[in-house]
């Protein structure tokens, strides 16, 4: 269900590069949506890349935590996980001394592309009261392996990285939705 859609058409002049004509011509600059009853939201970085966030209730065990703070997982969870591609998480949990095997960064254990980087009881750009009691957790997309939009606007060609758009964003948001509900009642 989509309850705010927001289409921004963007005045740049682009000569070469087709990617970056779709990218501000043909997807949204904004969206908000309900997924399994989470309020989620995509919205434009400052680079111009996607940004994905999901909102949890107040009654969520993850509610007022920081993406930094550690969690307790199941061994069946940690065998599952698939890396998110946040290697500084990973590098400060492989050091941590005082570390019990099952407890580990939130933000490293989400599936969220490149990890989470976003912990907060407001969503950027939204009205705190209207979104009141809900703590939003985010990533983005603009990341070393990911195309940087901004960089294509200045640059005459880019041949690095991976543009990952608005649908591939979506599917994250959703994937992190799912990772909120199995945790609803474990911690």
């Amino acid at each position: 269900m989509i309850i705010y859609v927001l289409t921004k058409k963007l005045g740049y002049k682009m000569k070469k590069n087709d990617l970056l004509k779709k990218i501000i011509r043909d997807e949204p600059y904004f969206e908000i949506f309900l997924h399994k009853k989470y309020l989620c939201c995509l919205r434009r970085g400052n680079s111009f890349n996607w940004c994905g966030y999901v909102a949890v209730e107040e009654n969520h065990p993850f509610y007022g935590k920081d993406y930094a703070e550690n969690i307790i997982v199941t061994d069946k969870e940690l065998d599952n996980a698939v890396f998110n591609g946040d290697y500084v998480s990973m590098f400060i949990h492989q050091l941590s001394e005082e570390k019990n095997k099952n407890e580990i960064r939130l933000g490293l254990i989400a599936p969220a592309h490149g990890g989470l980087t976003y912990a907060r009881d407001y969503l950027i750009g939204c009205d705190k009261e209207i979104f009141h009691k809900k703590w939003w957790f985010g990533f983005d997309t603009a990341h070393c392996d990911d195309l940087l939009v901004s960089c294509g606007l200045l640059a005459e060609e880019r041949e690095n990285g991976i543009y990952r758009d608005f649908e591939y964003t979506k599917k994250e948001v959703e994937n992190l939705v799912d990772f909120f509900i199995n945790h609803e009642r474990k911690q």
